[in-house]
């Protein structure tokens, strides 16, 4: 008699052996969405594919929740930016903007344990492989996910909030009273650059369309609106 082991249980059973092999071979499966070919959403393909082994350096995260931004789908429709981004790799799994929970930490990370929710943009532009069960991401690329937002918040925050931070603090150098000119200040981008050149001390000018300079002010107001129709 032998025992088999499947996904949630371990039973006995008259086979052989190479049920256990199948079934410890099913456990380090996960669910992947992965793209052959550019083109449309069509050719998306839902598999099951090896989850992956971490490094040192990074963390397996647990996936929660994604966000799809401009760069998933001109990746997804172009074969030249498939190109740039996993070179002759195919099939990729697409997808950078993450949120979820930590399951396995490698041996040189020590800002982040199991168990811990995480938030971040996996290996821009690079391998980020978002779009699965389960992600290797290098510990450097995530941070703590505030208790107050869902991992759907946090998820859809990443690229539009990293943009407006390099553009304000990594490589504007943003100081007290300095005045900041933000154009498109309501857009995704630029409501977070107001917030953040607010937090620092700054004057603010945003530039917004007339249609929606009252959702704009509400939302993150500026010092100056300009708007246009």
């Amino acid at each position: 008699m032998f025992w088999c082991i499947d996904y949630l249980n371990v039973h006995t059973c008259g086979k052989d052996s190479y049920n256990i092999h199948l079934s410890f071979n099913y456990i380090k499966k996960m669910k992947a969405i992965i793209l052959n070919n550019s083109g449309s959403v069509d050719n998306f393909n839902y598999v099951h594919v090896s989850k992956p082994s971490i490094k040192e350096n990074e963390v397996l995260v647990k996936v929660t929740s994604v966000s799809v931004n401009p760069v998933d789908y001109k990746a997804r429709e172009n074969e030249g930016t498939l190109n740039w981004l996993f070179g002759e790799q195919r099939p990729v799994i697409l997808g950078w903007d993450l949120s979820g929970i930590i399951q396995e930490v490698g041996k040189n990370v020590s800002d982040f344990k199991i168990d811990d929710a995480v938030f971040g943009m996996a290996n821009f532009p690079g391998n980020g492989s978002a779009y699965a069960e389960y992600v290797a991401v290098p510990s450097s690329h995530l941070t703590l996910k505030p208790a107050n937002i869902s991992h759907q918040e946090a998820a859809a925050a990443t690229l539009a909030v990293l943009t407006a931070w390099q553009a304000l603090v990594t490589n504007g150098n943003i100081k007290k009273d300095n005045k900041v000119l933000i154009h498109g200040a309501s857009g995704g981008v630029g409501h977070y650059a107001i917030q953040i050149a607010k937090h620092f001390g700054a004057y603010v000018i945003g530039t917004s369309s007339e249609k929606i300079k009252n959702l704009c002010c509400k939302m993150v107001p500026t010092n100056i609106l300009i708007t246009q129709k």
